[in-house]
């Protein structure tokens, strides 16, 4: 019987409120039941929200998975794609839908769409038959271009009536009655920006921001609290501080102008000669900085984060002196001065011990993100281990009858076992493809612990580190570092870090696709001393994580110290 893969897809978020979900499952399900096959939701693809006018649902979505898949020979021929109709599968050009439609048949997968089956055989028997999707491709792409039409003319009627195009407004104005005015304490805000700018840069004035506690202005409730210094730099180089408004538009993944700059559009919260002013200072600043450097020193820039909140670690180069400065990993908010304690670790010294634990990663406890994915990767590694089973006896009965057994009794034994194998091997084989879609494209495995030893050893070369770093995030979701030990947010003293485990550096690792993560815990001045704490996942508290380990950890870490047994994380 052959497995019955069902996609659904709708363009917008808003679709998901309605019955475009359950309408299009509720035909695979009937299909199902009218031809008599089996109906399995784990092998039901979906891409919500994405366009396939645009093929996002192709480049980023599920969809474009499983055409990996099927190109790849982990769908199983033969196997049947359920669609509503083929404007779920491609809203683009014509060539490129039949393309995409193409590759399918191709592969031998069997499309069935809109009540009617599709093959290569069919297809090839039929070529007329292909008139109805090539139609419909036409049709759905046609539609969506006069759509964009139809928005583009109602958006340039709107731009002509002089009203204000969207509720959204920039965050030092408020619309009144459809009237975009200024919200006076916010656009203070603004002034204030400005005046500080012509003597401080983003960043700085950030710091003084969050050290007077100035309330923030944006609309948006973002994941870090505080200052940013991108937000105000954002601020000083928009023109809608002086009125302007250039409307744009999306053309593939790029935001393009469209139209022309409207000035007057919003209130003025300050006067075109401070702004310009303002920005000719900014770029005399720019030209002073000098060269950057061509080799990015920070492996960890997009993964390191300070502690358990949401401020990423920042590399801060002090100059190479230790004595003087040195370089170190600093949280955000410390930079910011947004915050209590200035929460950094010493560069070398974390990415030293980082690199030491990350060649004894074991990558198969990383890979383990839901429960179905363990139920099938259970039942997979008991087919396996049956089918070994099975093909060494029929290898021991092909043995005994070469040297002479009872054939007749051999051959009706070998034919069951044979038969026993043919089955262990089909189960094994939907399995796979079982595990294939709950991972839904997850790494691979081996070729990531091949290539994190090969970039290792180019370390110091121009390229390796980028490499290195490409590398760490394809399989780390965030590494969470604790300079002053594991839930603590002040910095211990000496004698402290010498008797309690509580109080060593340590850093959590999470996993990418998979709810497991480990904890390793370093030596705070000999970043080759360190110690990992078992895997876990969220179940499991992270102090617990090192359950009966405290003397073991503080035996490696001070060998001569006095420290209290019952010392504990």
């Amino acid at each position: 019987m052959p497995k019955v893969y069902s996609y659904i897809r709708f363009s917008t978020p808003e679709q998901s409120k309605g019955q475009s979900y359950p309408r299009q499952l509720e035909k695979v399900k009937k299909y199902c039941q009218e031809h008599k096959l089996a109906f399995q939701e784990h092998l039901t693809i979906d891409d919500l929200g994405k366009s396939a006018y645009t093929g996002a649902n192709i480049e980023s979505g599920r969809l474009g998975k499983f055409l990996q898949a099927v190109k790849e020979g982990r769908v199983e021929k033969g196997s049947i794609l359920f669609v509503e109709n083929f404007d779920r599968i491609s809203r683009k050009d014509v060539l490129t839908s039949m393309g995409v439609l193409g590759e399918m048949l191709n592969h031998g997968i069997t499309v069935v769409a809109n009540d009617r089956k599709y093959t290569q055989k069919s297809v090839a028997k039929d070529q007329f038959s292909l008139l109805e999707p090539i139609f419909t491709f036409i049709r759905a792409n046609e539609e969506s271009r006069t759509k964009g039409v139809r928005v583009r003319d109602a958006w340039n009627a709107k731009r002509k009536s002089g009203l204000p195009l969207t509720h959204q407004t920039p965050a030092w104005c408020r619309l009144d009655g459809g009237k975009i005015t200024l919200d006076e304490p916010k656009a203070a805000t603004v002034r204030r920006i400005f005046t500080m700018a012509r003597t401080m840069g983003p960043k700085r004035i950030a710091r003084v921001f969050n050290q007077d506690k100035t309330p923030e202005i944006s609309h948006r409730v973002r994941r870090t609290a505080g200052w940013m210094p991108s937000y105000i730099a954002k601020i000083l180089s928009n023109p809608a501080v002086i009125g302007h408004f250039q409307p744009h538009i999306k053309e593939g993944k790029k935001r393009v102008p469209d139209g022309e700059l409207r000035e007057g559009y919003y209130p003025q919260a300050i006067t075109p000669e401070e702004y310009y002013a303002v920005r000719r200072i900014m770029a005399s600043r720019d030209k002073e900085r000098g060269r950057v450097g061509t080799v990015r020193r920070n492996l960890f820039t997009g993964l390191a984060y300070a502690g358990d909140t949401e401020a990423p670690m920042h590399f801060v180069d002090k100059g190479t002196d230790a004595s003087k400065g040195g370089q170190y990993l600093v949280s955000d908010r410390s930079i910011r001065n947004y915050g209590e304690a200035w929460w950094a670790w010493r560069y070398d010294h974390f990415e030293q011990a980082f690199l030491r634990w990350v060649v004894g990663v074991d990558f198969s406890y990383v890979i383990v993100p839901t429960q179905q994915r363990k139920d099938v990767g259970a039942d997979l590694e008991a087919t396996g281990a049956r089918l070994a089973e099975v093909e060494a006896k029929i290898g021991r009965l092909i043995q005994l009858a070469e040297g002479g057994g009872d054939i007749p009794q051999l051959k009706d034994r070998l034919d069951s076992l044979r038969q026993e194998a043919d089955t262990l091997k089909k189960a094994r084989q939907d399995l796979q493809e079982q595990l294939y879609v709950a991972s839904s494209g997850a790494i691979a495995l081996q070729e990531t612990q091949d290539d994190l030893k090969r970039v290792l050893a180019r370390l110091q070369k121009p390229d390796g580190r980028d490499a290195i770093r490409a590398v760490l995030q394809r399989f780390i979701s965030r590494i969470s570092l604790w300079p002053f030990g594991l839930g603590q947010t002040k910095r211990p003293s000496k004698a402290d870090r010498t008797s309690s485990l509580a109080t060593l550096p340590c850093f959590e690792v999470q996993f990418k696709q998979t709810d497991m993560r480990q904890i390793v815990v370093i030596h705070p001045d000999d970043p080759a001393r360190l110690l990992s704490s078992d895997y876990f996942n969220d179940s499991t508290n992270a102090t617990q994580a090192f359950e009966n380990k405290t003397e073991e950890i503080l035996a490696l870490m001070f060998p001569k110290s006095k420290r209290p047994s019952t010392a504990k994380p």
